[in-house]
């Protein structure tokens, strides 16, 4: 075999391999969504309107999605059985996919949301620094509960400050993500069992200085409610009423509340789909929503920002969550409550759930909602069909292009041994 027909063979074979690669042909473009430096708010956009009084519904095809992938990713999760309540994606403003899966929900049903109400206070806590009601972060969260007695003093305790209640590294000491909920050791188990879910929480004993480890501590937010209900002067869910439902459209929320009549901090809220579509548009919005800024604009910067690590792939913000291979952050619940924020794609996810034992939502994200994301939204245009084309047309042109060599090389040694005889014949 000749030097051309050589490299002709490996150019087919590796165009054939990189047909044939899953890897590479199925998710390789999805990989291109990495890679990029995380954004933590979109840049300021002009609104074609605001979803106060109702969202508005567009095709997906109008705001460049692929209506087939999203069709899909409702399929897969069906068949899959994965037990998702609904999945609601909005993109520029619109929403272009709402699907609710349990028939017993609809997009007026609240969901409890667990503990995406973290995020609410994280957003509560900026709108209280805004107003004055609270100076800065670094105020200790003592100096708000003066007449609060508690066991086990520690001189650490009264360096505890309002960030670490929202980055949930008081140094107290809590068992929540290291033990089952369901154990009675559980210090969320032991929380909700108590009388005073304040005090329980101002009495555990300190482990680390204030800022010196992440913890996962549902504890924190309560404490923070608290706080908030405190310097406002109004239980948690008026102020969240007046300072942010109410500007947005949402008119329609139940809050759990402890035994002294304190919203549960970290969790208890219970939301629509839609609701919860409009807290992550407004985070979208750099806290701005109808000309009105109700979230300072640094504070979503900063309250998104990752201040502790995880895992490899994922930060803790404050009272959010970051992905920042994904260029996203968002609000995460227990059993699969999420509102995703993807400022550079203009978009918003929410999914509600109550599947304790599957975890899908990241793939379903990267897999079909990025993927859907194509140039013409069409998806005779999609990367996989591409691939299709290419494969029917470009590898027979290539097959016959290589038998073709080979024929001209066997015609050309054909003529040469003729010619080689005849002389041979001739002499």
């Amino acid at each position: 075999m000749k030097a051309s027909e050589i490299k002709f063979m490996f150019i087919l074979f590796g165009f054939l391999f990189a047909l044939g690669n899953p890897f590479l042909v199925s998710t390789g473009y999805r990989l291109g969504f990495q890679f990029q430096p995380c954004l933590t708010a979109y840049g300021d956009l002009t609104r074609d309107y605001w979803p106060t009084e109702g969202w508005q519904v567009s095709t997906p095809a109008a705001q460049n999605m692929s209506k087939t992938r999203l069709d899909e990713m409702s399929e897969h999760v069906e068949e899959d059985g994965f037990a998702i309540d609904s999945i609601l994606i909005v993109r520029n403003g619109y929403i272009v996919f709402e699907k609710y899966l349990n028939p017993e929900h609809d997009q007026n049903h609240l969901h409890h949301i667990f503990s995406c109400t973290k995020s609410v206070l994280s957003a509560l806590t900026g709108i209280a620094v805004d107003k004055r009601y609270i100076e800065s972060v670094d105020q200790k969260i003592l100096n708000f509960f003066p007449n609060q007695t508690f066991a086990n003093p520690d001189p650490r305790k009264g360096n505890i400050e309002i960030r670490h209640l929202l980055t949930m590294t008081s140094g107290l000491d809590w068992h929540e993500f290291d033990i089952s909920y369901d154990n009675p050791s559980n210090s969320y188990h032991q929380l909700v069992a108590s009388t005073s879910w304040v005090q329980y929480v101002l009495d555990r004993p300190m482990v680390a200085d204030p800022g010196e480890i992440w913890n996962y501590n549902t504890g924190d937010f309560h404490l923070l409610s608290a706080l908030l209900q405190n310097a406002t002067g109004l239980p948690t869910r008026d102020f969240a009423t007046n300072s942010l439902f109410a500007l947005i459209g949402i008119v329609d929320a139940f809050w759990q509340t402890d035994p002294q009549g304190i919203d549960f901090g970290g969790s208890g809220l219970r939301l629509s789909p839609r609701s919860m579509a409009k807290l992550g548009f407004l985070y979208l919005n750099n806290g701005s929503w109808d000309n009105q800024q109700l979230i300072p604009k640094d504070w979503i910067i900063s309250s998104t920002s990752s201040y502790s690590t995880f895992d490899d792939t994922t930060d803790y913000c404050h009272g959010w969550w970051r992905k920042p291979d994904l260029n996203a952050y968002f609000a995460l619940g227990y059993a699969g409550q999420l509102i995703f924020v993807v400022p550079q794609y203009d978009l918003v996810v929410v999914f509600t759930s109550f599947d304790e034992t599957h975890w899908p939502y990241y793939d379903l994200l990267v897999q079909y909602v990025f993927s859907s994301l194509e140039k013409g939204a069409d998806p005779l245009f999609s990367v996989d069909r591409l691939m299709l084309a290419v494969t029917v047309v470009v590898v027979p042109i290539l097959v016959l292009g290589f038998v073709i060599i080979r024929r001209k090389r066997f015609g050309q040694t054909q003529n040469t041994s003729s010619e080689s005889v005849h002389i041979r014949a001739t002499s």
